[in-house]
């Protein structure tokens, strides 16, 4: 986690739970997707408009 202590109102003030998973198609290649939840304090609700935000990402390995 990292708070901003300079602005309390910014999109940098959140908890974020971040789950993820791993998958070897090959003995190269592997397919990697997470998702992360964001859950941002009181202050930056207000200031952002929005408490909470969430995040896919989805990746591809390929090591020759």
């Amino acid at each position: 986690m990292y708070k901003d202590e300079v602005n309390e109102t910014t999109a940098n003030n959140y908890n974020r739970i971040l789950v993820g998973c791993t998958y070897q198609l090959f003995k190269n290649l592997k397919i990697q997707a997470n998702y992360g939840h964001f859950m941002y304090s009181d202050k930056a609700k207000e200031a952002l408009g929005y408490g909470t935000s969430e995040q896919i990402q989805i990746m591809g390995l390929f090591k020759f």
